[in-house]
């Protein structure tokens, strides 16, 4: 009995090209849908450095830094009253308490794995000072396309810096 090489190498040759031709385009998706994870995750970081950014420019006095939480003075259309920025899980938390309105909270959710303020004094005999923002946002493995049953994440990382003056700082 002899073997026929022509009749058996064909179809062989036509298997790899189909199993190369499927690998490269899972490869193709694969690779699209991490770099739109770490567009998504940058534009969350920045979104939440911006959102933080924007409620800050309402400080009008007592200014208290603890880790992952902000807790300031506020005026907001004459109206006296307190504010909390915070971290919630995976979401940022401001909470608005004005003198004679009931306290609003708004969740801001962008996927959050750290929030950092830190308070900075350019000259120790000053009432002026810098906080520093960091935000880092991470995706989580379900975000991920997963074709090699690996546990990846994207981290994206937001920093700001704001100078405050003239406030009791603490």
């Amino acid at each position: 009995m002899a073997i026929q090489l022509d009749l058996i190498i064909p179809p062989v040759i036509v298997g790899l090209v189909i199993i190369l031709i499927f690998r490269v385009n899972s490869f193709i998706v694969e690779t699209s849908i991490d770099n739109r994870l770490q567009n998504d995750m940058q534009l969350f970081a920045e979104t939440a450095a911006t959102v933080v950014q924007e409620e800050m420019r309402l400080i009008a006095g007592d200014l208290q830094i603890s880790g992952d939480t902000l807790s300031y003075s506020r005026v907001e259309n004459g109206i006296q009253g307190t504010g909390i920025i915070m971290r919630d899980q995976r979401n940022i938390q401001i909470i608005r308490d004005m003198a004679n309105v009931a306290a609003d909270t708004v969740v801001i959710p962008v996927n959050l794995s750290n929030l950092t303020f830190d308070l900075e004094f350019p000259e120790p005999s000053t009432n002026h000072a810098f906080i520093r923002i960091r935000v880092e946002t991470e995706s989580r493995p379900e975000h991920h396309a997963r074709f090699r049953n690996d546990e990846q994440t994207v981290r994206a990382i937001a920093e700001r810096r704001f100078f405050i003056r003239s406030m009791s700082l603490n």
